[in-house]
């Protein structure tokens, strides 16, 4: 359904697999900060927008990536419209 499936998502997606997979070495130590996000609504979303729905998630997910980066985070897990991050708390 909507998915994006163009070259250009999929170099996306290959280039954000290389970006966010951290190696146990590299995650954060000591009191750390989590952050779980999700879409909320989708399921009605996904009625409303049909095909344009993966345009949507997408962009959302283009930006999550991007401000949680520039913040240092540690992606852990990707799933859909759903993010895990980690980031480490300045002392």
């Amino acid at each position: 359904m909507g998915r994006s499936s163009g070259t250009a998502g999929r170099r996306l997606d290959n280039v954000a697999r290389r970006a966010y997979a951290s190696p146990v070495a590299d995650l954060p130590r000591g009191t750390d900060t989590f952050v779980f996000t999700d879409i909320e609504g989708s399921t009605v979303l996904v009625k409303r927008l049909r095909d344009g729905y993966g345009d949507v998630v997408e962009q959302h997910q283009l930006l999550v990536r991007a401000s949680f980066a520039a913040q240092c985070g540690t992606r852990l897990i990707r799933r859909a419209t759903r993010f895990f991050f980690a980031f480490a708390n300045e002392q």
